[in-house]
């Protein structure tokens, strides 16, 4: 039998707290700490994992749509028509990569073609680049809150939606 995700933290909480947290002395601080920290970051992958599919394909096609952007509207130099040319390809080329090695490929790209903007773009493209990453770093700002909000950091955590809401268009 292969054990679910979720069980495996289950077990792993379990563990922590009617062996691991009792097993450490009174004295011992930092130890029951730390070990409570874990035991925290247990309930909230728990929490999580419903959504983590959902939310990083999320992301990742936003990623995507803000490099077809970019792409679509880039103009200037030739330091920055040849960072959008290495965008392009990027974006052409996937082949069953992960998701996070994709995005993180992708913002890499998006990155140089921002470099290359500041250097010999065009002043129109600049401007809409910076709206548009704007934009999309709010989209994403909201999914990172509403997914960190069970942790209790975020002041406004009231005013984000729970994170299945996010996807009931999907």
């Amino acid at each position: 039998m292969m054990p679910s995700i979720e069980l495996r933290l289950q077990t792993m909480r379990r563990a922590l707290t009617e062996v691991i947290l009792p097993a450490i002395a009174a004295d011992n601080a930092l130890a029951r700490e730390q070990a409570q920290l874990v035991m925290a970051h247990l309930e909230s992958l728990a929490q999580q994992l419903p959504t983590a599919a959902r939310l990083d394909e999320r992301v990742l096609r936003g990623t995507e749509a803000l490099a077809q952007a970019l792409v679509a509207s880039a103009a200037g130099g030739a330091r920055t028509q040849a960072a959008t040319a290495t965008l392009g390809a990027a974006l052409a080329s996937h082949e069953n990569e992960p998701h996070a090695a994709r995005r993180a490929r992708l913002a890499a790209a998006i990155d140089t073609l921002v470099g290359a903007a500041e250097e010999d773009g065009d002043a129109a493209f600049r401007a809409q680049a910076f709206d548009a990453i704007v934009a999309h770093a709010g989209e994403c700002g909201v999914y990172e809150r509403a997914w960190f909000a069970p942790n209790g950091l975020d002041p406004e955590r009231a005013s984000l939606p729970p994170l299945a809401t996010l996807f009931v268009a999907e």
